[in-house]
């Protein structure tokens, strides 16, 4: 068998979270400058990068909301709640959010 350097794969690591912060960061300017599909597309390829960052899903859950995808929103912010640190702050805020959402959601499906 062979040797694994396990340096290695921190390294991978490290070079996939950097990616995944550039790929946020560009996305907050896209946002800025009112692209949603872009910044979303970001936001994603992000994710794929680093699947467990609370912070992304936070902002994907934002986006989606903004676009009418509530049950997708719902979906990331419930990820958020289950990987941000429990002493952080906006958790109350996405709990009550998912809430809302939820309750939105079985509006909408009354209407129909």
């Amino acid at each position: 068998m062979a040797d694994v350097n396990i340096s290695e794969f921190q390294t991978e690591a490290e070079i996939r979270a950097a990616e995944a912060e550039k790929k946020f960061i560009r996305a907050g300017h896209k946002f800025e400058m009112g692209d949603l599909d872009e910044a979303l597309m970001l936001i994603r390829s992000s994710l794929s990068l680093s699947p467990g960052n609370a912070k992304y899903h936070y902002n994907a859950g934002y986006l989606y909301w903004r676009k009418g995808l509530l049950g997708v929103a719902i979906n990331h912010y419930k990820l958020f709640v289950r990987y941000a640190p429990a002493d952080d702050e906006s958790l109350p805020i996405i709990k009550s959010r998912i809430k809302y959402l939820e309750d939105e959601t079985k509006k909408q499906m009354k209407r129909r």
